[in-house]
C-alpha cells in the first residue's frame, strides 16, 4: 500500500512538473515571438533609414537593434531544460549573430552602406526562419516582403550577380503562388491577385537592372496590400 502511495505522488509530481514546464516553456515562446516581430519591424526602419541617408535615425535603431539582439540571446541562453527552438531555427539564430557581427563591423566603418543594407536584408531573411508563425502564410507573406528588397539591393547594387538575382526571382514566384491560394479563400482579393499575377510576370520577364528595381519597389507596396488582406497588423 505504502509503495502504491509512493507512486502516486511521484506521478502526480511528475504530472506537475510537466505542467509547469510547458507554461514556462509557451511563456518563453511567446517572448522571442514578440522580439523577432520588432526585430523585423526595426530592420526594415533601418533600411528605409540606408536609403534615404538618414545616419542619425540609422544609428539610433542601430542602438534599439543591438538590446533586441542581447534580449534574444539573453532569452535563449534562459530556456534551461527546453527544446525552445528547433536544430533548423538554432542555426538560424547562428546566422542571425554572424550577420548582427557584419551589420556591427559596417556600423563601426560606416563606408559602405549598400554592403550594410545587405547585410540587414539577410538578417531578416534568418528572422522569417526563426519565428515560428502559427499560420503558413505569415511565413510565406514575410518571405515575399524579404524577397522583394533582396532583389531591389541586388539590382541597385550588384547587378552583375544575375545568377542569383535568377534565383531569387525563381523563389519570388514560387511563394507567390502559394500565397495566392490562400488569397483566392476571399473572392474580394480576386483583383489583388490579377495585379500581383501581372507584377510577378513582368519581373520574371524584366533583365534590366534599373526596371527591376522599379518593379521590385511596387512588389513590396503590394505586399502591403497583401498583409492587409490577411488582417496582418
Amino acid at each position: 500500500m505504502e509503495n502504491i502511495t509512493i507512486k502516486i505522488v511521484l506521478i502526480i509530481f511528475a504530472l506537475s512538473f510537466s505542467q509547469s514546464s510547458l507554461i514556462a516553456q509557451t511563456q518563453n515562446n511567446k517572448k522571442i515571438s514578440k522580439i523577432f516581430i520588432s526585430m523585423e519591424s526595426h530592420s526594415e526602419d533601418m533600411l528605409d533609414a540606408i536609403a534615404a541617408k538618414n545616419i542619425k535615425q540609422l544609428r539610433n535603431l542601430y542602438s534599439h537593434f543591438n538590446k533586441k539582439m542581447k534580449s534574444l540571446n539573453q532569452a535563449n541562453e534562459e530556456q534551461i531544460g527546453f527544446n525552445l527552438l528547433t536544430e533548423k531555427q538554432t542555426k538560424s539564430l547562428a546566422m542571425e549573430n554572424a550577420w548582427f557581427s557584419l551589420i556591427t563591423l559596417e556600423m563601426k566603418k560606416n563606408d559602405d552602406l549598400p554592403a550594410l543594407a545587405n547585410a540587414i536584408n539577410q538578417f531578416t531573411g534568418e528572422l522569417i526562419i526563426l519565428t515560428n508563425y502559427k499560420k503558413n502564410y505569415r511565413t510565406d507573406v514575410a518571405w515575399l516582403d524579404y524577397l522583394g528588397r533582396e532583389i531591389m539591393l541586388l539590382n541597385k547594387n550588384y547587378p552583375n550577380k544575375q545568377g542569383l538575382i535568377s534565383i531569387r526571382k525563381n523563389d519570388l514566384q514560387k511563394t507567390w503562388r502559394r500565397v495566392r491560394k490562400d488569397l483566392r479563400n476571399n473572392k474580394k482579393n480576386l483583383a489583388l491577385i490579377s495585379k500581383t499575377d501581372l507584377l510577378i510576370s513582368n519581373i520574371m520577364k524584366t533583365h534590366n537592372s534599373i526596371k527591376l528595381v522599379e518593379l521590385a519597389k511596387q512588389e513590396l507596396d503590394i505586399v502591403d496590400e497583401i498583409e492587409k488582406a490577411f488582417n496582418i497588423g
